[in-house]
């Protein structure tokens, strides 16, 4: 059988939300040595039953000036089935307003197959909401919140 070697057209895709939590807090939150737990969490949530084991692996969130945090991601997912499905991305907190009312931007970047572009869309949507809430629901004040270790 004939191995099919044409180029994947793929697309850019980049989704944002934003939690009321200063940059300085959300980073050292992506910081905390239990956080590719937390996105693994959040993308098993996204992706729904159909995965049954989710890893994402997360470098140390990396400062690119005043006010912009960058974190690079991995993740692996494997369904039911038991095809694989593996990608990279980046996700970048910017500083929307600073102060009493802090709101912290989130902003992921994915690279995917432009065949699968709408279902990435809602996927990469329900994750970044599901970030947003963990990150809301483990801040100092919230019922639920604590500092990272």
């Amino acid at each position: 059988m004939p191995v099919d070697t044409a180029p994947v057209a793929m697309r850019i895709m980049r989704v944002c939300d934003y939690v009321d939590l200063p940059l300085e807090l959300v980073a050292a939150m992506l910081e905390a040595p239990d956080v590719d737990d937390m996105l693994a969490v959040a993308l098993q949530s996204a992706v729904g039953a159909g995965a049954r084991d989710v890893t994402v692996r997360t470098n140390a969130p990396e400062r690119l000036g005043d006010g912009v945090a960058r974190i690079a991601a991995t993740w692996q997912t494997i369904d039911s089935t038991g095809r694989e499905s593996t990608g990279v991305g980046t996700l970048l907190a910017l500083v929307v307003q600073s102060g009493r009312e802090a709101v912290t931007e989130l902003l992921v970047t994915v690279s995917v197959p432009m065949d699968v572009s709408p279902l990435a869309a809602g996927v990469a949507r329900r994750f970044l909401a599901e970030v947003t809430a963990s990150l809301a629901a483990a801040a100092p004040g919230s019922p639920r919140g604590s500092l990272p270790d």
